[in-house]
C-alpha cells in the first residue's frame, strides 16, 4: 500500500522492505492506520506498507477516505517472479483503489483451510 507515493512508484522488483514481525490487536491496527494517514497528510511523508493484515488494509482504506486527497493512497499486489538466474524477486502490480484483489489473496488461505475441513 503506497501512501503519498506518486503514480509511478519509486521502487523496483529488487528493492527490499523491512516488515514488522509482531502482531497487533485490531484496535491498535486502527491507531497505526490513523497515524500513517496523519503522517502523509500533515508531514507530507511517503510511506510504503507491506502487510498480511486484512485489518490494516481496511483501516488504511477507511481512514484515508476522509483525510487524504484522491490518488494519495495506492494499492499494489506483490507477485513473486523468478529472474534469469532463478532467484525469486517481487514485482508490484498497481491495482488502483479497489482492495478486492488483496482480499482474494487473503482468502486463498481460508480456502485451503476449508479444503482440509471437508
Amino acid at each position: 500500500i503506497g501512501l503519498g507515493i506518486p503514480a509511478e512508484p519509486l521502487f523496483r522488483s529488487r528493492d527490499r522492505f523491512p516488515q514488522g514481525k509482531t502482531a497487533l490487536h485490531p484496535q491498535w491496527i486502527v491507531e497505526v492506520a490513523d497515524m500513517l494517514v496523519w503522517l502523509v497528510k500533515e508531514r507530507k511523508m511517503r510511506i510504503l506498507v507491506a502487510t498480511h493484515s486484512q485489518y490494516l488494509v481496511r483501516a488504511l482504506k477507511t481512514a484515508s477516505l476522509s483525510e487524504l486527497e484522491s490518488g494519495q493512497l495506492r494499492y499494489y499486489l506483490a507477485r513473486a517472479v523468478k529472474d534469469d538466474s532463478g532467484d525469486e524477486k517481487y514485482e508490484y502490480d498497481p491495482i488502483g483503489d479497489d482492495i478486492s484483489p488483496i482480499f482474494r489473496v487473503f482468502n486463498a488461505a481460508l480456502d485451503k483451510i476449508s479444503f482440509y475441513e471437508r
